[in-house]
């Protein structure tokens, strides 16, 4: 028969019942497997989804049991729905029965093919719909409380980062002052390294605040998958580990931003690595397959899994498992435990339309799927970028550059040391003050902050191409958060780099050292 197999467990103490409803359900166009269960202590093992997909109780063991029945088995989300079979007409039973779970009730004296065969099917339909409300309510809650949590760590990791871009410069200018004593050297160099660090906990924290409307590029999964793996390579190898990858033919065209993809990807293989850390024989396999409709990416090992109480809470902010949060020694002593990698990676999958999905038996490993819609248009092949036209060279004078940040620290310190590089420095705190001067100042480059609070970076691009004329004018934007750029740059301005704060001011100073001197008859 062609019609799927439905599994139908009678729980009853007489066997007759069960024989008379496996007799009925034989006229039926559906397929039809029914056993019996008197009730014993192997009920709460054959009640599982796993073992059956409707099951009937007896309305006496209803009665005699009542709730501690049920109590006594499967967690109602991992239990089949279930029918009383009832004796009775009492609809005061039948709103006892249906408290108790019960998808709907039979009557034994009208009991019927028909009516039989109707009551299981209403009852599997209504308990998946039940479980599809469930979901679609709880992604709603944690959509809701994904966005609030994000917009509180995107306003937190902004001003975190603006501090720190004030700490890693001064870092920078006392590790000059220090000279030849080592101890001091290696303190300052820890401190560094502990600076940048925070960095990439705050880039999780901006992907954690992402609103959904934003949209990535088109990128080909496969070959991106591809390239992760290859630079993880010598990670995997390093720890023992065997790792696959098994691709498809062609392309999986995805619509996703370049470095949420190889964030995501780059984050469930090392989860995995992590996991397998105490394996005999460490297995990772990635899989990757292609439907008319959909990309599918799962990443499988063989570790030491997620407990069923975790794996619920695995990808909520914050929840760790690993470092302080690691009970029983499982994972490497190395292993960053911030709470936030799985919790970043749901939030940019699911703003670029897909879904992720974890499945784990504990002791035996875990699967990590990525579900995204195929693309609409194939990736598109990156162009070659813009020309910039000469700016010419005046070897007389040091490039001048003019920094416009509301951070009064950070622009007293690049004052203070962009000189030391051989630049000519400005600073303007006030976006409006500097507005009102850009015909008196001349620039060779801007240095731009994103995010002030009375004139944005975008409007003073914007209003920078009314006062600029002759060559473009290379702007550098640096920026405590995440930014979107204006949608058009004006004629009189090039974008030359975007700087995430805290960043090393002699990484800035020698992108700066680079630009050609524009001649300053251009800048009247």
């Amino acid at each position: 028969m062609n019609a799927p197999l439905t599994r139908v467990l009678v729980v009853d103490d007489d066997p007759d019942i069960a024989v008379q409803i496996r007799s009925m359900l034989r006229q039926s166009q559906w397929a039809y497997d029914v056993r019996a269960e008197s009730g014993g202590s192997d009920l709460p093992r054959r009640l599982s989804r796993s073992e059956c997909d409707v099951w009937i109780l007896d309305h006496h063991l209803t009665e005699k049991a009542g709730s501690e029945l049920l109590a006594s088995l499967p967690p109602d989300a991992e239990r089949p729905p279930f029918v009383v079979l009832t004796m009775s007409l009492d609809p005061a039973l039948s709103h006892t029965y249906l408290a108790l779970g019960a998808a709907d009730f039979l009557n034994k004296d009208e009991l019927r093919p028909a009516l039989l065969e109707r009551t299981l099917r209403y009852a599997i339909a209504h308990d998946e719909n039940r479980r599809n409300l469930d979901r679609q309510q709880e992604h709603l809650l944690r959509s809701e409380r994904m966005a609030t949590i994000g917009r509180i760590a995107a306003g937190v990791a902004h001003e975190y980062n603006n501090l720190h871009a004030v700490a890693l410069g001064s870092l920078e200018r006392l590790q000059r002052r220090v000279g030849d004593d080592p101890a001091s050297e290696r303190l300052l160099v820890r401190i560094t390294e502990s600076i940048q660090s925070s960095r990439r906990i705050s880039e999780s924290l901006f992907k954690l605040g992402q609103s959904n409307d934003l949209t990535g590029s088109i990128i080909d999964l496969q070959a991106r998958v591809d390239d992760i793996l290859s630079l993880m390579q010598h990670q995997a190898v390093k720890a023992g580990v065997q790792l696959e990858f098994n691709g498809i033919e062609g392309q999986a065209p995805v619509e996703m931003d370049g470095s949420d993809a190889q964030l995501v990807v780059s984050h469930l293989i090392s989860n995995s690595i992590h996991a397998v850390h105490a394996v005999p024989i460490p297995r990772i396999s990635v899989h990757l397959q292609r439907s008319e409709a959909q990309v599918v990416l799962a990443v499988t090992d063989n570790g030491v899994g997620i407990a069923p109480e975790d794996l619920s809470r695995v990808c909520l902010p914050f929840f760790s498992r690993k470092g302080p949060h690691d009970r029983d020694g499982l994972f490497p002593r190395d292993a960053l435990g911030t709470g936030l990698g799985l919790a970043v990676c749901q939030s940019v999958i699911e703003n670029a339309g897909g879904h992720l999905e974890l499945s784990s038996r504990l002791g035996e490993g875990t699967t990590a799927t990525v579900t995204l819609p195929i693309a609409a248009h194939a990736p598109a092949t990156a162009a070659a970028p813009p020309l910039v036209a000469s700016l010419g060279v005046d070897p007389e004078r040091p490039v001048s550059v003019v920094v416009v940040d509301d951070n009064e620290q950070l622009c007293e310190l690049l004052a203070e040391e962009l000189p030391h590089h051989g630049l000519e420095v400005t600073t303007f705190t006030s976006p409006a003050l500097f507005l009102a001067k850009i015909t008196e100042v001349h620039l060779d480059a801007l240095v731009l902050d994103w995010q002030m609070p009375s004139i944005s970076g975008g409007e003073i691009i914007k209003r920078l191409g009314d006062h600029l004329r002759g060559a473009p004018l290379p702007v550098f934007i640096i920026s405590g958060g995440n930014l979107e750029l204006p949608s058009g740059i004006p004629d009189g301005v090039v974008i030359k780099r975007i700087l995430a704060k805290p960043f090393r001011i002699s990484e800035l100073a020698q992108m700066l050292s680079n630009v050609a001197v524009r001649p300053r008859s251009k800048t009247r």
